[in-house]
């Protein structure tokens, strides 16, 4: 096989968590094609979910560096937390699953291993999430950095209002707490689209220095129109000038300028976060908003190639969803 099919099969594989399978592909591409760069990104993903010391050389260029660095550290349980943590920051939460398994193993006793275990779970196994969380909260009390684990279990399991309680819990006794205003502001973002602008902001005042609060409050903020040009694009400024490659802040300018029919730049925005994109999801993401673009500057059939495209190499995403839901109405005979 050629190098570009051997990378489709290996993330075929991937995308259906069938990464012994993934692992041989990639082992015996890598011995024809060891100086491909690509291969021995996905092959460094790969070792780091299954604990395996990286046999290849890699830099911040191949892969994310928070988990190159993390692949580092010498101390098994700090080493499987860190690489675990990077790993969900990747969009990648059942490799980091295994990582969070191994963690809890070598210290069962340490209550945050066992709330990072079901935070990674939470989409995937609903069942074993809970009774990871259930295990955390044995030990009472909790401080409040794992009281802010749970909640944030409760937001990815969409349970907003569990984690709204906790959040607003928290921010009782210590209301500049940056990560309950920044967990708030998710939690609420869909309920009260104003208290959550609100909270975001407030993040943003007290950590003028971190890109993410930026993000976060770009992101919420596109949810309404109105604050495109006043909140979205003058926080994207700010995260851009904290994290210039970072691929969020250009899928987020790319959403913002497509709103407001700002077309060519919304096209340079996408093709930007494409480029600077570190994992499937942000790369499908890229694309299914690219094809909407598209299809708003009228070149239809370029649309539809890119959302085949987007549903061919990532079949499990849920932006290859969408642009399938986009193909069928581009099919329907117009009346």
């Amino acid at each position: 096989l050629s190098p570009d099919s051997d990378l489709a099969l290996a993330m075929e594989y991937h995308d259906t968590n069938q990464f012994e399978l993934e692992w041989r592909i990639l082992a015996s591409a890598l011995q024809n094609n060891p100086e491909n760069k690509d291969i021995q990104g996905k092959f460094f993903l790969l070792q780091a979910g299954f604990g395996v010391h990286p046999t290849i050389a890699i830099g911040p260029n191949n892969t994310n560096f928070q988990l190159v660095k993390a692949t580092m550290i010498a101390e098994p349980f700090t080493r499987e937390m860190a690489t675990g943590i990077a790993l969900l920051g990747m969009g990648e939460s059942n490799l980091a699953t295994k990582c969070f398994e191994r963690a809890v193993q070598y210290r069962p006793n340490i209550v945050d291993g066992w709330a990072w275990l079901a935070i990674s779970r939470a989409k995937t196994d609903p069942v074993l999430a809970k009774a990871a969380i259930d295990r955390a909260l044995i030990t009472q009390p909790l401080n409040t950095q794992t009281w802010i684990l749970v909640a944030q279990y409760h937001l990815t399991a969409a349970e907003q209002k569990q984690a709204e309680l906790i959040y607003r819990n928290v921010l009782a006794s210590e209301p500049d707490n940056v990560s309950a205003l920044l967990g708030l502001g998710m939690a609420i973002s869909d309920s009260d689209l104003v208290g959550s602008l609100t909270s975001l902001t407030h993040a943003s005042e007290l950590v003028p220095g971190d890109p993410q609060v930026w993000i976060s409050l770009a992101e919420v903020s596109l949810r309404g129109n109105g604050y495109i040009r006043e909140i979205a694009l003058p926080a994207l400024d700010r995260a851009q000038s904290l994290e210039p490659s970072d691929p969020r802040v250009y899928l987020l300018r790319g959403r913002a300028w497509l709103a407001l029919n700002e077309l060519t730049k919304a096209r340079s925005a996408l093709e930007q976060a494409d480029l600077l994109s570190t994992t499937q999801s942000q790369h499908a993401e890229a694309a299914y908003y690219y094809g909407l673009v598209l299809l708003q500057q009228g070149e239809k059939e370029m649309a539809e190639a890119k959302f085949l495209a987007l549903a061919e190499k990532f079949p499990a995403s849920p932006w290859a969803t969408e642009a399938g839901k986009v193909l069928q109405n581009l099919a329907r005979p117009v009346r």
